[in-house]
């Protein structure tokens, strides 16, 4: 009786087949499940070195601009510098808060109704000798945003591309720099200036502004300076949104299209949609005549997005 021929099983073809000996079993080992779990710690190690090391010379950087803004005031002429103590003194009470115009008005001092001009900012006249001296560094510069214990940087202008990866002193710098939007240019008549920034995770640049969504925190840093080339203008926060990408979601505002408004309606139109989807009181009134200013940084795949009036 013929048997069949019992068939031959052929051998698996694998990875480490076609390697030698010596190699296949360095790679078997490093594919082990523990060696494997060293080998990712050792990456998130270097990964997370790396951004620590990234995250001080942005920090060192922001301390340097910082100081040249203070050293440069204090270069300034005395007369200059009263100037600027007196302003912040007329802002505020004994106690820090923001004297409003709601407070004005409560105490029975006179505050205009009426709109005295369309010139939002000043923008003629002789630099502020410490903005000049800045400006020297850096011939972008346009203003300096200062928010206590949060912001204290310089804001350039050129376009909507540039300064996202390049800092202050035009060096290649994922930090980018705080940019005027190129739409909302600082001229007299320019009614919202709108400035962007990234949302760093070190805390720089627009990073620690998501702190705005706790209503404890707006009330004790309601108040920012802007410093032009000009002079030293003051706002009061009034609205906190967080806005989505997408227009076809819930909550969406084209708050970045708007440097000036046509008309009266077409401001407190504006203002309807802002106050509808603010996280903040409508404690503070804003007239049609009001400068605004906008700060913009991305929070996720939104927008986080505040909004000032000029006090």
């Amino acid at each position: 009786m013929n048997r069949l021929p019992v068939p031959v099983r052929r051998p698996r073809a694998h990875f480490f087949r076609f390697l030698p000996e010596k190699k296949a079993g360095s790679i078997r080992r490093l594919l082990q499940p523990r060696n494997g779990l060293l080998m990712l710690s050792a990456v998130l190690l270097v990964l997370f070195a790396l951004q620590a090391v990234r995250s001080l010379r942005t920090a060192d950087r922001n301390r340097t601009y910082s100081l040249w803004h203070e050293a440069a005031e204090k270069a300034a002429p005395a007369s200059a510098s009263g100037n600027a103590v007196r302003t912040v003194q007329r802002m505020t009470l004994p106690d820090g808060s923001p004297i409003t115009r709601e407070l004005k008005q409560a105490q029975g001092l006179s505050v205009s109704e009426q709109v005295q001009t369309a010139v939002y900012h000043r923008t003629e006249g002789a630099f502020l000798p410490a903005m000049s001296a800045l400006l020297e560094k850096n011939g972008d510069l346009v203003a300096w945003l200062s928010i206590r214990g949060l912001v204290d940087l310089p804001v350039v202008y050129r376009d909507n591309e540039w300064y996202l990866n390049h800092d202050f002193e035009n060096r290649s710098n994922p930090a980018g720099t705080l940019f005027l939007d190129q739409d909302h240019p600082l001229e007299a008549r320019t009614q919202n200036l709108l400035i962007h920034g990234h949302n760093m995770k070190d805390g720089s640049m627009f990073g620690l502004l998501i702190r705005y969504l706790d209503r404890d925190f707006w009330k004790s840093h309601s108040l920012l300076s802007l410093t032009t080339l000009w002079e030293k203008e003051e706002y009061l926060i009034f609205a906190v949104m967080v806005v989505p990408d997408d227009p076809r979601k819930d909550g969406y505002i084209n708050y970045f299209s708007h440097p000036t408004f046509a008309s009266d309606e077409s401001f407190r139109s504006y203002l309807r949609e802002v106050q509808a989807r603010s996280r903040l009181p409508e404690s503070l009134t804003v007239r049609p005549d009001d400068a605004l200013l906008t700060l913009s940084t991305c929070i996720g795949e939104d927008h986080l997005v505040i909004l000032a009036r000029k006090n």
